[in-house]
């Protein structure tokens, strides 16, 4: 039994190891980005199993995948943004300030209504 039990903490460990491996955990690769002089940028983090359509005043501007993150540059000031869930019924709108040089980051994860949770901050 002993040897069952090594077994099975050993295979744990080994699918944690691939996972942590595989896998952008905290998923901020997207804010070493870097706006052109004069842009700032809105990055989109979808910490959501689902597509999101993304539209930045009233234009489609992009697509995000599942579990992955997209920056837009941007001109400096308020932008309108829109995220659309592909194939769903989520969705989450609002006004969004774009800072030169810096960059607006949209944590967005799946709300238990048909929204979407989106914490905004700056970095």
């Amino acid at each position: 039994m002993n040897i069952f039990r090594a077994a099975c903490v050993i295979a744990a460990f080994s699918a944690i190891g691939l996972l942590a491996a595989g896998c952008d955990l905290d998923n901020h690769g997207s804010r070493k980005h870097n706006p052109p002089d004069g842009y700032g940028a809105l990055v989109v983090e979808n910490n959501s199993s689902r597509d999101i359509r993304v539209y930045i005043d009233g234009k489609e501007a992009g697509k995000v995948s599942d579990y992955s993150n997209r920056p837009f540059d941007l001109l400096p000031g308020v932008h309108r943004i829109i995220l659309d869930e592909r194939h769903g019924d989520r969705s989450w709108r609002d006004d969004v300030d774009i800072i030169e040089a810096r960059l607006t980051i949209l944590d967005v994860s799946s709300g238990w209504d048909n929204d979407f949770d989106v914490r905004v901050f700056f970095d």
